[in-house]
């Protein structure tokens, strides 16, 4: 919803465009912070510290948009995709 053709779709304000991006550059500070611990011992902690932000921002936005608007955002987007965690390596089939 950041990019403003979106925006114009969706019929966001310049007022809920603002709010929008604070809370995207606010999300971006908290990947920010989690990268600087340096690599993640448990990657599937990372990816749940992750998915969590990206939650709080949905959540966040879903705060700003009108009923109309949610309606006309779920247009746009489609069904949500589930994304599971699968860590790398492990034993080899042969």
């Amino acid at each position: 919803m950041a990019r403003p053709e979106i925006a114009k779709q969706v019929g966001l304000t310049e007022g809920q465009q603002q709010q929008i991006r604070e809370i995207l550059r606010e999300a971006n500070e908290k990947r920010r912070a989690l990268f600087q611990q340096g690599p993640p011992a448990d990657r599937q902690a990372m990816f749940q510290e992750m998915q969590k932000i990206r939650q709080w921002v949905d959540e966040q936005i879903s705060k700003l948009l009108t009923e109309q608007q949610k309606k006309k955002w779920q247009e746009l987007i489609g069904e949500p995709l589930k994304l599971e965690f699968r860590p790398f390596g492990g034993p080899r089939r042969q």
